[in-house]
């Protein structure tokens, strides 16, 4: 049975989606929920671009990972 993706909290999506890439509807449904007045970022289809992006997706991730888990990383 095939959850319902249009009424499931963004997180619990984006962990569905993770758990189960090969699941396109998922991945549809996540994109169609986008904030249209984000900013978007465009990098060259270059060497350099992709390790631009690259660099920006890990500086994204991190701060996702900050905002999860505040204390992760700190010594106590």
């Amino acid at each position: 049975m095939t959850p319902n993706f249009e009424t499931m909290p963004i997180d619990e999506l984006r962990h569905y989606a993770i758990a189960h890439r090969d699941d396109l509807t998922a991945l549809r449904t996540i994109f169609s929920r986008r904030d249209p007045h984000v900013s978007k970022h465009h990098f060259p289809d270059t060497e350099e671009g992709r390790v631009q992006m690259m660099t920006f997706l890990e500086q994204v991730a991190e701060s996702e990972r900050k905002s999860i888990n505040p204390t992760s990383g700190s010594e106590l």
